[in-house]
């Protein structure tokens, strides 16, 4: 169902189409909401992609997205939620942390690639501690 320029998803009705999906062969699932649809042994493996809220903001600011939803999206970057959901649900030996800071698809790809194959690693990155103002840390975030 489509909101102004977002649409707006029943969780029940998409877990059930993922699990219909996935129960049809290999697949690579993309998104934020993963962790709150599918549950620990329904995926093999779980890659989540960092951006620096830097980056992440030029961004938004380039493709004009509303300001408060640019903060929501900062701050739970920031704040590593959608690392700590895929954690929470999956485990860490099926989550790895992949800081797409700066790098292309094909090599974001390969990254995705090798931690696939085994070199699986969390808490890469601390977004917070590139923050030292506190005025910056007010602007970028909620």
């Amino acid at each position: 169902m489509k909101e102004g320029d977002e649409y707006v998803v029943k969780p029940r009705t998409l877990r059930k189409a993922l699990l219909e999906e996935l129960g049809k062969g290999d697949h690579v699932v993309v998104g934020h909401l993963i962790p709150d649809l599918l549950k620990d042994g329904e995926l093999e493996f779980v890659a989540v992609l960092r951006l620096s809220p830097y980056e992440l903001a030029k961004r938004y600011r380039e493709r004009n997205y509303d300001e408060l939803k640019c903060k929501e999206n900062l701050t739970v970057e920031a704040l590593d939620v959608i690392l700590i959901k895929a954690l929470r649900r999956f485990g860490k030996r099926r989550v790895a942390e992949i800081d797409t800071t700066g790098k292309g698809p094909k090599e974001v790809a390969e990254e995705v690639l090798k931690a696939y194959r085994g070199e699986r690693r969390v808490g890469i990155v601390d977004w917070l501690s590139l923050i030292k103002d506190p005025e910056e840390l007010k602007r970028l975030l909620i």
